[in-house]
C-alpha cells in the first residue's frame, strides 16, 4: 500500500518529481508504530546507508526471521536476561526528552532488544554483553567507535545486514 501511496503522489503531483530514496525510507520508518517494528527498524538500517529496495528487503527478511526465532514473543523466558551495558539512549536528560517525538522509542532494556541482541551474539559467537559489531563488552553497535578492520568477523558477513553468510544464503 505504502508504495501505491508514493506512485499516487507522483502522478498527482507530477511538477513536485519523484521521493527522493531518503524521504522514501523516512516516510516508511515513519508510518511504523508498533514496537516490534520499531525494533526491527533500528537493527535493520542503524547506520543509514541502504538504498529504499535494500532497506525494505532487509527490514522484511529480519521481521520475517525474527517472528520465526520467537524474538517477539511477549512471554519472558525462564533463563534470565543479559545484562546490558548502558548506552546513550538508555541514559537521556529528562530535558531533551520534551524535544523527542511523541512516538514509543525502543529502549536498550527492553527485554525485545535484549533478546534479539542475545540471538545475534549467539550467532555471531561473541559474549551477549558485547558489542554485535566489534565484539567488544560495554557498549552497543551504534555506540561503537573501533575502525573497520576491527568488525568482528567482518569477512564472514554480509555486507548489507551483518550476519554470517551461510551456503546457499539469501542475504544481499
Amino acid at each position: 500500500e505504502f508504495e501505491h501511496v508514493l506512485h499516487l503522489r507522483e502522478m498527482t503531483y507530477p511538477g513536485e518529481g519523484k521521493v527522493s530514496t531518503i524521504d522514501k525510507i523516512a516516510l516508511l520508518q515513519r508510518g511504523f508504530t508498533c514496537p516490534k517494528c520499531k525494533l526491527a527498524l533500528a537493527m535493520t538500517n542503524p547506520s543509514g546507508i541502504l538504498d529504499y529496495d535494500k532497506f525494505k528487503a532487509t527490514f522484511k527478511s529480519f521481521y520475517s526471521n525474527a517472528e520465526q526465532q520467537g524474538l517477539f514473543t511477549t512471554t519472558t523466558p525462564a533463563t534470565a536476561q543479559p545484562t546490558l551495558p548502558t548506552t546513550s539512549a538508555a541514559t537521556t536528560n529528562p530535558a531533551s526528552k520534551s524535544r523527542q517525538s511523541a512516538k514509543t522509542v525502543v529502549m536498550d532494556t527492553d527485554p525485545c532488544y535484549a533478546r534479539v541482541h542475545t540471538a545475534i551474539s549467539g550467532t555471531l559467537g561473541i559474549p551477549q554483553d558485547g558489542c554485535l559489531r566489534c565484539s567488544v563488552r560495554g557498549h552497543f553497535a551504534r555506540d561503537c567507535t573501533a575502525p573497520a578492520e576491527s568488525i568482528h568477523r567482518r569477512a564472514e558477513r554480509c555486507g548489507t545486514c551483518g550476519d554470517i553468510k551461510a551456503p546457499n544464503s539469501r542475504h544481499h
